[in-house]
């Protein structure tokens, strides 16, 4: 057998050829940059892929981030030099302009017209876009803006507001105090009394469940032992709410200080217990997995093979069977989607602004009120449709109040000026008004606006509570024209005068008409304090620029101190707007003692 070096072609021996050692190729970037080892990062900037300044005990990244920062004695890097070179560069590029935004004094942006993507509740302005001629009007905004925006409102510069942090884990408010012990040990006699609380107080504005069933699913699992199932912990949640709970007044107990979809179910009710504790930022992210859950749900999916095959998404309401499931799938997704919104367009959430020509976007379908032999003769019946009356109620308005919203913000796009806008605009108050009007004659004799508000139950509390907000945002840029600026046409005067002096009432009402619920702990009472804060603003800019104002405006905003220091201990940015009114009481001569 031959050998290796008989088998090597002759033209290939080398061995009269002094070897040459190979050199082996250079490593990426190494015949430009000099290799040097770089130090090893910290944890959270590895993790991160960014550079790190190893300062000691934290790094700048982390000190700046509050986080822990662990330096590790060993270089677990693994880049190369060119890469360590051009990150080390982009850090460069990225403290140069930082450093340049920092020199640069500020300038209010030019003048523009809001488009549908700008979020509804107007960022706010001293001088709001508009025609270059003389005789337009300046606005501050189009539509209620947002408390935080209001406070920076130039004319209350000399009393200047510091916006509390974000709520984090540390700043979770404390709870009426109860434990699972408290829940598995009572009585059944104690188990359908938190149920009745459930049904009365909480499912009413949200009837997602049949009764029946859900009353049947909790005792079962109370009876039968608490485990880590999706039906256990609907049932703890149920439990929770029921407790936490109460008839609609203040309360000193709970006052300041087989069930389908099991998944979305828990995720809806944890979102509804966070904002009964005024966790906004908690409850919205709550809903916002719950209506990610949802979106497994059949009629979701029919819809969207309905888009798709015809161009008009919707349930052909002929195929619907509204005694069974898909009633509660109906119910569950506009429960999710409606909180959600709700919530969102509410909160400072710089990466989630829903726009204007997204906000007006409900869903397709209308809820269903269940006919089902399930409930007919039922001790539960009248709850189920107690609650069927409310929630339908509340999203017709809900969708004539984002319709018209919609409809605003798109007349101002379209009308070249603020003067033309409100000209138009006047025109179209009172069609607006009469659509309201109608909404009011056509609520059921169970949830009738005629009564006082102190004779409200808590789902007419809610309905005439959203009623206001309608009114406010419809009579909102008259009272902006009216407090910021002057109008040069007589008959547009007469207008601005009129339906700015609605929305000083409507301000007003708005603070009597939820007096009855100051001391309530509910869903709403998060929103509550907001809208009646703003308005307590709006009164007391009024009052600095020389409105003629009614005289119960100094006792209004009172009451809305007064409900703010009620609730400031569990919710962090009441500490710095008590502040605020109680100085604003004082310079306007108003005792706060």
């Amino acid at each position: 057998m031959a050998t290796p070096e008989e088998q090597q072609p002759a033209a290939l021996d080398t061995d009269d050829v002094p070897r040459i050692p190979r050199k082996r190729p250079a490593g990426r970037g190494r015949a430009f940059y000099p290799r040097k080892r770089a130090i090893t990062a910290c944890q959270v900037c590895r993790a991160r892929k960014t550079k790190c300044d190893n300062l000691k005990p934290s790094c700048s990244y982390c000190l700046k981030a509050g986080v822990t920062c662990v330096q590790s004695p060993v270089d677990l890097s693994s880049f190369d030099p060119a890469s360590l070179k051009i990150l080390e560069r982009l850090d460069e590029l990225e403290n140069a302009i930082q450093e340049g935004f920092q020199n640069i004094p500020f300038q209010p942006l030019p003048n523009r017209e809001k488009h549908d993507d700008d979020h509804i509740p107007s960022s706010p302005r001293d001088q709001w876009p508009g025609s270059s001629d003389s005789d337009d009007v300046s606005l501050r905004s189009i539509l209620p803006e947002k408390i935080e925006s209001l406070l920076q409102w130039s004319i209350f510069q000399d009393q200047p507001i510091s916006n509390p942090p974000a709520h984090g884990p540390s700043d979770l408010a404390p709870t009426p105090p109860s434990s699972l012990g408290d829940v598995l040990d009572i009585q059944p006699s104690g188990i359908n009394a938190i149920l009745d609380s459930f049904f009365l107080y909480v499912h009413c504005k949200n009837p997602i469940f049949v009764e029946k069933r859900t009353r049947k699913l909790v005792l079962n699992k109370l009876s039968e032992g608490i485990d880590w199932s999706p039906e256990s912990c609907l049932a703890l949640l149920v439990c929770a709410l029921g407790r936490i709970a109460t008839p609609f007044r203040p309360n000193p107990e709970t006052g300041p200080n087989t069930v389908p979809f099991t998944e979305s179910y828990c995720l809806l009710l944890s979102g509804i217990y966070m904002m009964h504790v005024h966790q906004p930022i908690y409850a919205w992210r709550l809903f916002s997995q719950a209506l990610g859950a949802c979106q497994h749900l059949p009629i979701l999916a029919r819809a969207a093979h309905s888009a798709c095959t015809t161009g008009t998404p919707g349930t052909p309401v002929g195929s619907m069977d509204v005694a069974g499931l898909e009633t509660q799938q109906q119910a569950l997704y506009w429960s999710a989607w409606k909180s959600e919104r709700e919530l969102r367009s509410e909160l400072l959430l710089p990466d989630f602004n829903p726009s204007a020509s997204t906000l007006n976007l409900y869903p397709s379908f209308f809820p269903t009120p269940p006919v089902s032999a399930e409930v007919i003769g039922d001790t539960s019946d009248d709850h189920e449709r107690a609650s069927w009356l409310f929630y339908l109620s509340e999203i017709s308005l809900r969708r004539l109040f984002s319709r018209v919203s919609h409809e605003i913000m798109d007349l101002h796009r379209t009308s070249g000026s603020n003067a033309k806008f409100l000209e138009e605009l006047q025109y179209l108050v009172p069609e607006y008004e009469a659509q309201a009007q109608q909404w009011v004659e056509s609520l059921p004799p169970e949830l009738s606006l005629d009564l006082p508000p102190e004779r409200d139950g808590v789902c007419v509390f809610v309905l005439r509570g959203h009623l206001v907000n309608f009114y406010e945002a419809l009579y909102w840029p008259f009272l902006m024209a009216r407090l910021t600026a002057s109008v040069s046409s007589p008959d547009l005067a007469r207008a601005v005068d009129e339906l700015g002096k609605k929305g000083i009432e409507a301000h007003i009402h708005r603070i009597y008409v939820n007096l009855p619920g100051f001391m309530h702990r509910h869903h709403g009472t998060w929103f509550m304090i907001r809208t009646c804060m703003r308005s307590a603003v709006i009164l007391l800019g009024a009052a600095k620029l020389k409105y003629p104002l009614p005289q119960c405006w100094g006792d209004a905003v009172w009451q809305v101190w007064r409900l703010v220091s009620e609730w400031e201990g569990e919710i962090s940015d009441l500490r710095e707007w008590n502040r605020f009114l109680k100085q604003s009481l004082e310079m306007h001569g108003i005792s706060v003692a």
